[in-house]
Parts: C-alpha cells; structure tokens; sequence
C-alpha cells in the first residue's frame, strides 16, 4: 500500500499550516473550523475563557481583559481566530454557526453549552493585527495603542480608517441624520462615492465642501474652515476613546457585546513602557465605562509577566496584570496530536495493515531507532498503535523539528518569512509526507528531509554552503544528506551530533541495515571534514557556514610549535586537574595532623613549567618525548631524578584538540572584533564557546590519561590500586618523600610558635593532649649528638646553622619542632643557649620571640652543659632551710635556682616593705635591714644558675649571719611598733615639760623612756614601755587638769567684762560681739584639750593679748562716738546763735571713758618679794600711781 492511501484526507491537500489574521474567506474559514483540533490543553483554554464571558454576560465587571501567550508555533493566533469566529454571532459558514463545529471535536458539554449561549448575542467582532494596521513611525508615539483602537473601530462603523478627524466628521454627520444626505451630496459635485472618494479628500476639496455646506446648511466658508482647520483641531485620547465606546454601547440592545481581538500585541508593545501604560490605561477606563460589554482580547510570544522587564517601576507592572485578569498560556506541547489528526488520520484499513507491520518489525525496528546515552526526551513509538497513528514519521521528529525550527530562527539563520511562522510545523510535516506519498510502506522519513521545508526560508551563507557541496564532484549524494542533517540539528543542545544519533536520524527504513548506515555515515564525515564543511567537536559534528569554513581554513594555516602544545598540555594537567604546587605528607597514617608540606616541580616531557628548583617534582611524559621512548629509559631518568614519572599513554586526542584550541586562541588574538562584520563576529563568538568546549574535552581526556598512565619512583614502577590522579600522584610522592627524608617519623608530634610558650609554661602534667615527656625523643637525640660531638671538638653550634642543616634533606624537619626538642634539651639542662655572651633562660617572656627570629638565630650559640657541684647544691638547700625554714625538694639545677630566687625574693619583699617604714619615724635596726637588702639583692642578681649556687657556697656565713640578726627586727615590726609609737609621742611630751613637771612619778617614767628610745637595740627593753606609757600619762593628766583650771576660769571672767563693755555701745556690739564669744571659746577649748603644760603656759600670753586687743579696739569705737556727740551740739548751738530768737542752749554733759586694766598691767610681773611694811607700801604706792593719773584724766578705771 503506497502512503498517500493510507490517510483519510487527502495528503497533497491545501493545508494551511500559519492562520492569517485578515483571511476570512468562506473556503479558509470553513477549513479552519472543520479542521481545528481541540487537545487537551485547548480544551482547559475554551473553558476558562467562555466560564469568564459567561459570568460577564449576567454580571456586569470591569474584568474583560484577556491575554493569550504562547511562543513560535503554539497556535495562539489560530486559537483568538477560533474564538472570534465563536463570538461573531453573525458568521454563517456554509449554512453552519461556528459554533456547530464544535459539536463533534472533543469539547466538555459545559463548554459547550457556554459557546451556544455567547453565539447567541448581538455581537460585533473586531479582529485584526496589531502592528499592520499601526502607522509605519506609530511607536514613538505614546497614544499608538489607542489610535491602532480607534482605526479598527472606525472601519467596523463605516467610517474613514485612514483620517481620523474625518472619520469624526462623518459619525457627527450620522449622529444628525445628515450623512446620507452629505455622500449623495459628494457623488454629485465629485461624480465619485463617497467611499472612494474620501481617502483622496485633498484633490476632492471643493466637492466636500459643496457637500458639506448643502447637507448641514452651513455657509461654504465655514465648511471650508472645518475641513481645512480638521486635523489641528481633532484630537484623541484614551479617556475619549472610551467614552466613546461606552456612548455606542449604551445606543445598542442589551445582550449586544463588541470585542476587540488584537493579534501580536506583545511583540508591538514590548520594552516600551509607554505602549505598555498606554494599553493598561486603555483596558482599565474601557472596563470602568462599559462594565463588560467590550471586551479586549491579546495575544502575545511572551507571558504577560516577562514584560516586567521593560516597566519602570513593579506598581505600573502590577496594574497592567491586573488589567488582564484572564491569562492563558499556550505551548505547542500537543503539536504531535494536532499533526495526528489534521494530516495523518489514516483510513481503517491502513490502521489494522500499519499495526500488523508493526508487530512483524518491533524488535528490530526498536534498536534501529535508539539514541547515544545522553540523548533525552526522544520519543519512539510504544506501541502498534501509536505506529499505526504516526506513520510514516517517527514520534521524536515533531518535538525535535520545533527545536530545529526555533533553533534556526533565534540564531538568525532564516529568513524573515520563516521568523514570523510562515513555515511552521504543520507545513513542514506535510511537505514530508508528500516528498513519499509513491513509496510504499515501511519506508521512514528520515530527518534530514525536512530540510527540503525550510530550504528557500534560510540566509544564504547557509544555502550556498549546501549548493557548493551539491555541486562539488568529490562529494557523494548521500554526504548532502549527512551535510542537511547536520545543518538542522546544529542548534539543538538535546541532540548531541554524534555518530549513534546521526545514525538513528538518517533510517529510512524499517528493513535498513543499522550497523552499514553508520559506517556510510562515517566515511560522509570523513569527506565533509577534509572539505572543511563540517568541524569535529570531540565526538560530535558541527556544520559550518560559509564564513565559518574561511575561518576553519584560516585556522588550520596558524603554524603552532610541539613545545608550545606540550607546555600547554602540561599547564592543563598541573592547573586544572592536580593540585600538587605544595604536597602535604604525611609519615603517620593514623595522626594526620602531623605533616609536612613541600614544594613540588612540574615537569612535563624536557620542560620545568614551575617550582623547577624544587627538592621534588611530577614529571609528566607525553609519547611525543623521544628521549622516553622505551622502558629501559623511563626506568633510568627515574633512578636518576627526584621525582615521579608519570607516562601518559596514546589513546586519546587531547594533543590535537589541545592544538586546535590554540590554534583557535591565536586567531581570536589577532582578529579584532571592532572593525568585522556582525557575521565574522558572531563566529568570533562561537570559536570562543568552541575553546571553552575543547578545552573541558581536553581536560577530560587527561584525566582518563592520567588514571590509565604508569607510575615510576626511584626506577621502579608502583603497583597502586587506586585510578584516581590525585591519590595517584600522591601515592608516588608519598614513596618519594620516603627514601629522601627517612627521619621525618623520628617527630611524632608537631608544635606550633604559640606552643613553644605552653612548653615553656608547663613542665608537668597534660599539655597538647600528651604527657609533657618528650615523645619526640629521637629527634632530640639526633640534635644533642650532635652538639655534644661539637663541643668536645670545641667547635661552635650556631643556631641558625643547627635549624637550616636539620630543616633540610635529607632531615627535613620543621623549624619549630626542632626549637621544641631544644627547649626539652634545655628544660633537662642538657643544653646553654648564649646571646651576645650571655646566657638566655626559659623564664624570659622573649625566650620564644627571640629563637624564633632570623635575626637572633644567626646570634645565638648552643653549648653542651657543665654540671654543678654536689657540694654547691647541698650548701644551697641546707642555706634556704636554716634562714627561711623551708624544705626545698632536689629538682633540676635550674628549677632548683629558680625556686631558690623566689624564696629570697619574697625576703627582698619583706625588706623593702619593712624598709618604708624608716622613712617617717626612728626605728630600731634599720643598718641591719640596708646590709640585708643588700645581700639578698646580690643573690637575686645571680641569673646564671653555675653562679647562684657557687656565690650561696662562698657567703654563706654572711648570710647566715643577716638572718641571724633580723630576727628580733623582723620580731618588733611584727609585734611592736604600736606600743614603741606610743611611747615615742609620751617622750617628745616630757620632752617638752620636763622643767614645768612637779610629779616625781612622771619625771621618773618619762626620764625612763627617754633614755630607752635612744637604745639602738632596745628589743629586751620593749616590755617595759606599757607600763612605762601609763605611769607617765596619768601624772601628765593630773597636772594638766590642776593647771588648766585658773586659765579656764581667766577666759571666762575676761570674755564676760568684755561683753558686758561693748553692749554700753551700740556701734561696738555690732562690729565685736560674735567676734570677742568666738574668740574667747575657741581659747577655752585649746586650754581643755591642752597636751603639755609648756602649752598652758603659752595659752596664758595669748590669753592677755587678746583681750587687750579687744580693750583697745573697744575704747576706740567709743572715743569715736564721744567725738560725733560733740561734733553735733556745736552744730546745733551755731544754729540758734544765728536765729532772731535767741534760746538757752543745754550744756552738753561729757560722758566719762572707762579704762579698763589686766592685773598683769598694773601688778609687776616680775617675781615679788616682800619682806617688811616698806616694801609693802612701795609696791602698792606704784599701783596706786597708776590708777590715780587715770582718774586725773576724768576715766573709770575696771581691773580684770
């Protein structure tokens, strides 16, 4: 049976695979309808949109915006066609509603229903696309959406599409029943209609104007005005455009719908904000005014949310989506089912005949169609059924030529006809079928016949590539098929272009031998390749333009170096695929924390590509090294190298592709993209994707390279059990590593600087998680040998030397952990390290910083150490127990030093403090506590430990004695010094008294500690001073208190006369008063609290000055008043002198001025002794002599 019998429709019919939004002939429409496939997915489409118009047709919404999305091929425009052709309820195709159709595709009833019921209505439908029916410049303009609107509308009403001022002119003509009137009108002047006459109405001027001025009764000068002045004047906007609507509308009967249908609105409005808002603006203010009765329905190659990209804010993004409440969004994912039923619906009897074939063929034909291992989602058939339905394609070739399709279209190998859709899928199937509608069957349509389908669609730098090999006489027919092939799938990454899948794509029979196939196939390759038509990309194939071939050719003349390609094999290696600049070893499997790091060389073949100096290095040898070129020679530049010998094998073409990829790289180098063509560019482009994929196909064949390649160490070849290149090498390393440093397991613990202090710090018990033993021993061992042997050859270690010869081969250990082996050789006082000549200690806080740094190593001298005397150390431990009473365990000599400095420290302490206290006061002993600081200070200063012990065995009787003698000091200022600070200040008392003292008892006890304060040894006498201190204290009181009494009561007599003066005087009480209480109080409180009688006695004189310095101060305030009294009668007696009338005048009466004597002032002071009545009438003649000349001169005279 020949194919074309196999289907129920005819093959070779008129399909039209791309809907034309425009063509609505009755033949097209009724094919559309009749021939429209609802899959599955449509079937959820339909339901959504007619469940959304129904519910709008009973309730009114502003929500009649719908967005229909969909990319190449989805059949988006198809489906709005559909939907206007629903709605159009005054459509009649071939005597059937379009809705009828629906009755026998698969279609929910409830949908169904719903259709019935919208083609019910009084509809208009206005369907169009939105970019033809624009202005050629109309997106620079803000308002293009809605003029686009109002030109559709116009041409649905009748009016002019072209000029929108007139179109305005003619709906206010119809709106006052004038337009008829106006068109017979025109016909008349012009002899044209109206219709044809009004898109050229600038040469048919005059006859409108005529027209317009007979039909509206306006004079011809205001018709010409308006005609003339029209498009100025016209304007439009979103808000008017919809009134607009809202106006018609509301003139129409209820159930009356209008409904824009806008073909492609996504691609006119996308990344154009302002298109995008105005659409918005447009849907939002129609649904507001016409609650539902226009709606407006999109499509679009984008989702309505990938145009958030183009809108300048998410809140104007928002709104646009709000506008479009329904959104549906078609794929072309039930293409195969459409291209099932439209095109290969086959009859019964090809079906039964199809699925017998089937079965006969199953097995084989199921390995003739399978793809290499990477190959996904490529469909082959399940089943008879599924056979019988696809026949003569196989299931894969619809999915896979969409891929083709918009593979070429994005990366503009086509045309423009093919970018818009015009050859989609459909059309291609078609063309198939019929290119073998005469074979029989079991005949395949092989892919590379859909080349045929887009042939006269493609650019040209792509067809002549396929002519010029067409025409080439070295070519065979079959290698343009192979070249086809590969032209379509170049731009699907879900079809690896490798031989296995070329192979699958090409049966075209169900008998075809597989296996001869793929080897036709390959000698095709072959041909194409050398005529540099295709490329090989590792195992895959590449077809080549024009352009691309003279940039293959070009390339493939760069003339690259062997070295040059191997250095760059050897970067890849060590760069991308072995981490090994630094190699981590490890001598201990179970403690990994202990390692060593090393740099290691890269070699590949004779060159050094890093590290070249390095102790240990990879070498890699390539076949292409012809001094490596047996076994026998490998084996010996082992022996004689420090390195691993890795052998890469032959069996991979990572040398070619590594020299393609450079070849590539120069070319790119010296081409620059600036003054090249967009083409050249772009190919620029795709060598550069093609370095970056040669380069992972390179890197992926080293590493199968290196996991296949021999290891050689030492000239013998290793025997590893692992693959991987990583663990490989290391395991070479490891075993290098090994014969050049075999001591590297004498160090089983490794230190860090900070560690050297807590080594230093803690000398017992857990420290690092061990026992502060040395468990590197053996490597001290290695270090104290050594300098042993050099200092019985008195040759001097210096440590720099020490740590450079034991840090290199063939030792190798790490600088700290020979500093920590040291510090153990010093701790056990084995070693003496010398700065500068003078011995270093652990207990310096620089110990560390100072044998850690370059500068001081090459200083510092490491000697063996000499033992100590046993005799110096018993000597020492025997002096510290008889002076301090300390038992001192036998340790290590320097812990034992340092111990002993701490223990005579702490006596320092004691001295020093003790020592303060003769500072402020005499204190006994204070020779004895300068000669022991002293001596104590040269037992600290001993800071080398040989020395401390030798001075303590030279002065131990100095010492002994010291301590022997600050034993009733050390006593007192424990003890003592109270009491003595007691009796000190008691001495000074009688000190001060002693001539004034009456008291046997108190001049014995104060003679008594006199002369014990001055005992420079007073210790024994110290008892005596409590009783002493009393004794002398009570007799001192009671003097005091009978001394004290008559000065008490001369204070109080003085202050009460004073007082009882100065209130005889207004002046003198104000200015004297507080001053004499305050004065007189403060001189009774120093009498009662008076310490010594030495201090009465002078109380006593300050007694009397004060008080005559009140007398005076008192008597001159008066004298003053006496003066202002007298000053004043003159005055008044002047006055009344000088009057008419004269008045006796009172004489003023003098008032008399007192003079007021101490006793002190008048009695003598001097001692009186009087020893007859002479005597006695002298000394009181001459008091008496005093008192009379103050009373001669008128004054009171008052004795204190």
């Amino acid at each position: 049976m020949k194919i074309e019998n196999l289907f129920t429709r005819p093959i070779n019919r008129e399909v039209k695979g791309v809907i034309k939004i425009g063509q609505s002939d009755d033949e097209s429409v009724f094919q559309e309808l009749d021939e429209y496939v609802v899959t599955q997915e449509l079937q959820g489409h339909f339901r959504h949109f007619f469940d959304a118009y129904q519910h709008a047709l009973q309730v009114p919404t502003d929500q009649m915006g719908v967005w229909i999305s969909g990319f190449f091929g989805s059949g988006k425009s198809h489906f709005l066609k559909i939907i206007s052709y629903l709605l159009d309820t005054k459509r009649i195709v071939q005597k059937r509603k379009p809705v009828d159709f629906f009755e026998e595709k698969m279609i929910h009833k409830s949908t169904l229903e719903k259709m019935k019921m919208a083609s019910k209505g009084n509809n208009d439908v206005i369907l169009f696309n939105v970019d033809s029916k624009s202005e050629a410049d109309s997106k620079q303009n803000k308002l293009a959406i809605v003029k686009v609107f109002n030109k559709v509308f116009n041409e649905l009403l009748g009016y002019s599409p072209s000029i929108p001022w007139l179109a305005q002119l003619e709906e206010i003509l119809n709106s006052k029943g004038q337009y008829e009137e106006f068109k017979k009108l025109f016909e008349i002047e012009s002899g044209l209609s109206w219709i044809d006459g009004r898109d050229e109405i600038y040469y048919n001027e005059d006859a409108m104007i005529l027209a317009l001025s007979k039909a509206t009764e306006m004079s011809v000068e205001s018709a010409r005005k308006w005609i003339t002045n029209g498009e100025e004047n016209y304007e439009i906007s979103v808000e008017s455009f919809a009134i607009r609507l809202a106006k018609f509308v509301s003139q129409q009967n209820e159930d009356y719908r209008l409904i824009f249908l806008a073909d492609e609105m996504g691609q006119y409005i996308s990344e154009n904000t302002q298109l995008m808002l105005n659409l918005q603006t447009l849907v939002e203010d129609i649904g507001k005014l016409t609650n539902g009765k226009v709606w407006i329905i999109v499509t679009s190659q984008q989702d309505i949310d990938t145009l958030k990209h183009g809108v300048s804010s998410m809140n104007d993004f928002s709104k646009i989506q709000s506008r479009f409440h329904l959104r549906l969004s078609l794929s072309s994912a039930n293409a195969d089912e459409v291209i099932k039923k439209r095109l290969l619906d086959k009859t019964d009897v090809a079906k039964e005949t199809l699925k017998i074939t089937y079965q006969e063929i199953e097995a084989g034909l199921k390995n003739k169609l399978s793809f290499s291992e990477h190959t996904v989602d490529m469909k082959t058939f399940k089943d008879a059924e599924d056979f019988a339905s696809v026949y003569p394609f196989v299931p894969y070739q619809f999915h896979l030529l969409q891929k083709v399709f918009t593979g070429i279209r994005e990366h503009g190998s086509a045309g423009k006809h093919l970018a818009d859709g015009e050859r989609n899928l459909l059309e291609a199937i078609q063309q198939a079928a019929i290119s073998y509608q005469d074979k029989e069957i079991g005949v395949l349509v092989p892919f590379q016949n859909f080349y045929e389908s887009i042939d006269q669609a493609l650019e040209h730098s792509v067809r002549s590539t396929i002519i010029k090999a067409q025409q080439s006489e070295t070519l065979e027919v079959f290698d343009i098929s192979v070249l086809k092939l590969l032209f379509l799938i170049r731009y699907v990454k879900e079809m690896p272009a490798n031989i296995d899948n070329l192979t699958t794509l090409m049966v075209q029979h169900v008998d075809d031998d597989k296996v001869s196939l793929m080897n036709a196939i390959n000698d095709s390759l072959k041909r194409l390749e050398q005529h540099i038509l295709i490329q090989r990309k590792g195992e895959e194939y590449v077809f080549l333009t024009n352009e691309e071939q003279d940039v293959n050719r070009e390339i493939d003349q760069i003339q690259i170096s062997n070295a040059k390609v191997i250095t760059q094999i050897g970067q890849t290696i060590f760069q991308d695929i072995l981490d090994i600049k630094r190699f981590n070893y490890c001598p201990f499997e179970n403690r990994k924390g202990i390692n060593y790091s090393f740099d290691v060389a890269s070699w590949i073949d004779g060159h050094a590509l890093s590290n070249g100096i390095a102790s240990l290095g990879v070498r890699l040898l390539t076949p292409y090294f012809d001094e490596a070129d047996s076994v026998e020679s490998i084996v010996a530049l082992s022996a004689k190298e420090q390195q691993v010998i890795v052998v890469l094998g032959e069996n991979s073409t990572y040398y070619e592709d590594m020299l393609k990829k450079i070849k590539i790289q120069e070319y790119i180098r010296s081409h620059s993209t600036q003054n090249e063509s967009e083409l050249i560019k772009n190919i620029l482009n795709k060598k550069v994707s093609e370095s970056n994929e040669l380069s992972k196909s390179i890197k992926v064949q080293l590493i199968h390279a290196l996991e296949e390649a021999a290891c050689y160490v030492n000239g013998v070849e290793l025997k590893i059990s692992t693959n991987l290149p990583n663990a490989k090498i290391a395991n070479g390393l490891d075993l290098l590593i090994e014969s050049i440093y075999p001591k590297l397991s004498y160090v089983v613990k490794q230190f860090q600087v900070e560690q050297l202090n807590e080594l230093i710090k803690y000398t017992q018990g857990n420290i690092f998680g061990d026992q502060s033993e040395d468990v590197n021993f053996l490597a001290t061992n290695e270090l104290i040998e050594h300098i042993d042997n050099h200092t019985e050859h008195h040759a001097i270690v210096i440590l720099g030397e020490l740590l450079q010869k034991f840090s290199k081969k063939p030792i190798g250990w790490r600088e700290t952990d020979i500093l920590a082996s040291l510090i153990y050789l010093l701790k056990d006082e084995k070693v003496i390290f010398k700065l500068d000549n003078r011995k270093m200690s652990l207990k310096d806080a620089q110990f560390v910083r100072t044998i850690t740094k370059r500068h001081f190593q090459e200083k510092i001298i490491l000697s063996k150490r000499k033992v100590i005397e046993e005799s110096h150390l018993r000597t020492a431990l025997l002096l510290v127990k008889d002076t301090v009473g300390l038992q001192i365990d036998h340790d290590k000599e320097d812990i034992l030093a340092q111990k002993i400095r701490q223990i005579y420290k702490q006596q320092l302490d004691e001295l020093e403090k003790i020592k303060l206290n003769y500072q402020y006061r005499f204190y006994p002993g204070e020779n004895v506590v300068d000669n022991g600081i002293k001596e104590i200070k040269r037992i600290y200063a001993k800071e080398d430990t040989r020395e401390l012990f030798q001075y303590l065995f030279e002065a131990e009787n100095d010492i002994l004695a010291f301590f022997e003698d600050f034993i009733p000091i050390r006593n007192f200022f424990e003890h003592h010094t109270a009491i003595y600070d007691t009796a000190m200040k008691l001495k000074e008392r009688y000190r001060k008294d002693v001539n004034l003292l009456t008291s046997s008892a108190g001049k014995e006890a104060g003679k008594r500690l006199e002369s014990i304060m001055k005992n420079s040894e007073p210790y024994s006498m110290i008892k005596e001073l409590p009783s002493l201190n009393e004794q002398f204290r009570m007799a001192l009181t009671d003097e005091l208190e009978q001394a004290s009494e008559p000065v008490i009561k001369t204070i109080q007599n003085n202050k009460n006369i004073l007082i009882e003066d100065v209130r005889n005087s207004e002046k003198a009480k104000e200015k004297l008063e507080k001053s004499i209480s305050h004065g007189f109080s403060h001189l009774k409180k120093r009498a009662e609290e008076a310490q010594t009688l030495s201090e009465l006695n002078a109380l006593k004189f300050e007694i009397e000055d004060l008080t005559k310095k009140y007398l005076d101060q008192i008597q001159g305030i008066k004298e003053e008043e006496q003066q202002i009294r007298e000053m004043v009668h003159v005055s008044k007696k002047e006055i009344l002198d000088s009057s008419v009338v004269e008045k006796h005048v009172k004489p003023l009466k003098k008032e008399l001025s007192q003079r007021i004597f101490q006793r002190q002032d008048i009695i003598p002071r001097e001692n009186i002794e009087i020893k007859n009545y002479a005597e006695l009438d002298d000394y009181l003649s001459k008091i008496k002599s005093k008192i009379e000349t103050e009373l001669k001169l008128g004054k009171i005279v008052k004795i204190l």
